[in-house]
């Protein structure tokens, strides 16, 4: 170095204040600042501190010989405390940029080139860093591209088959086809999904199947079975109030009204009935995950506690002191694949039995057996919060119980 603190290297033990003013054009306040760092970082309790190791600590460590941009001289320190350079001669300091460092190292590489391709030269390489951001930022979304690629992807809206079956008496059932195809069913985060709802597992159906466009009438069951069961009287309301053995019987005789012999209706398999919900969305609901939406799709309870569609904790306790009840079948908007209710209105029984989580569940999107003996129930009701109206929420209910929230769709194997 081109300065020295000119001490008596006798003299071991010396003031660290002492010696930091023997460094020039360091104000009292700067010096205070050197004294206070190098104390701590030495551990040194004692005010007084080797000569040698301040030596050490002050040219070695913490400063360096670099060029004064104001001056041209070299003999001048780096202090790195403050974050600026200060000149041990002239007293000279500036604040050093890394785009200045890179200008002073290219123009002392480019030193022998003159005129205009030194400056061009000079452009090129400044440039350099701008060119490999941009080409990260493209690679990245390359990448992100590939990936969403790789992903399913939310089918969107298109053209409904429908298939239309006959009652009897001006009674008709509507269908809807649900393509082939494979989805993500249950929920992927541990901190937002009940354990029922875990783990997230895919399912793939190598065959498209039909679903009712809406839920069961009372219209529709009372001209398959001669009776209604339902306590919210209305020909176009759904159905409810019926158990799951009930349910059972009303495809007995729609299949026998039908005369089917191979495509049977039955009730939907769990997994069926999620897939066709989400229509291709992997969001909370079939339309993504904003809940002020929600009450667009589904009849439910909006004055319910705990409306955020990612809360795990809902009530389904009943309010004596508010009455609720169904609502017209197929007012609210359809999901992507033409069908309505699917988050509320009233509850649907499902072909599955309970199980309290996914693990070893099928994924074919056949049924699950061999569970505690209750039955699925899938979709929100008009009681539930928006959270028992997710796509993933479900519930099992022992079979011959029957709820005033609870109906059913139909189901039909396709023969494609």
């Amino acid at each position: 170095m081109s300065k020295k603190i000119d001490i008596d290297p006798n003299d071991i033990y010396i003031s660290t204040m002492t010696m930091v003013q023997y460094a020039e054009h360091f104000s009292e306040e700067e010096c205070k600042i050197i004294e206070s760092t190098y104390r701590s970082m030495s551990n040194i309790e004692d005010p007084g501190v080797s000569l040698a190791y301040f030596n050490k600590f002050l040219y070695e460590e913490h400063f360096e010989l670099l060029t004064c941009p104001n001056c041209g001289e070299t003999c001048y320190f780096k202090w790195r405390f403050l974050g600026y350079h200060k000149h041990s001669d002239c007293g000279h300091s500036w604040m050093e940029t890394p785009w200045r460092s890179l200008w002073e190292k290219i123009k002392r590489l480019l030193g022998p080139l003159k005129g205009e391709v030194k400056f061009f030269t000079a452009l090129s390489l400044l440039a350099l860093p701008l060119q490999l951001i941009v080409y990260l930022i493209s690679s990245r979304s390359k990448a992100q591209d590939e990936n969403r690629e790789n992903e399913p992807q939310p089918v969107q809206p298109g053209k409904v088959v429908e298939q239309i079956v006959e009652l009897g008496a001006g009674v008709s059932l509507t269908l809807v086809k649900i393509p082939s195809g494979s989805f993500v069913m249950g929920g992927e985060d541990q901190n937002s999904n009940p354990d029922e709802e875990l783990p997230a597992h895919r399912v793939s159906f190598d065959r498209g199947f039909w679903l009712g466009k809406c839920q069961v009438t009372q219209a529709q069951y009372r001209a398959v079975t001669g009776s209604s069961p339902s306590k919210h009287v209305g020909d176009d309301h759904p159905v409810e109030n019926l158990s799951w053995e009930e349910a059972q019987a009303f495809f007995d005789a729609l299949n026998k009204l039908a005369g089917t012999t191979d495509g049977a209706f039955r009730l939907p398999t769990e997994a069926e009935w999620e897939y066709a919900c989400r229509a291709g969305n992997t969001g909370y609901c079939c339309f993504g995950n904003n809940v002020a939406v929600l009450s667009d799709y589904a009849w439910y309870d909006k004055d319910r506690p705990n409306g955020d569609l990612s809360g795990l904790k809902y009530s389904l306790d009943k309010k004596p002191h508010r009455y609720l009840s169904t609502h017209p079948v197929g007012q609210k908007k359809a999901n992507a694949w033409g069908l309505h209710d699917m988050h509320g209105n009233v509850s649907e029984w499902c072909a599955d039995e309970w199980h309290d989580n996914y693990e070893g569940a099928p994924s074919d999107g056949r049924a699950w057996e061999n569970g505690d003996g209750d039955r699925i129930v899938r979709g929100g009701h008009f009681r539930t919060s928006a959270v028992g109206c997710r796509s993933a929420c479900r519930d099992g209910r022992e079979p011959n119980g029957r709820f005033e929230f609870v109906g059913l769709r139909v189901a039909r194997t396709a023969s494609d």
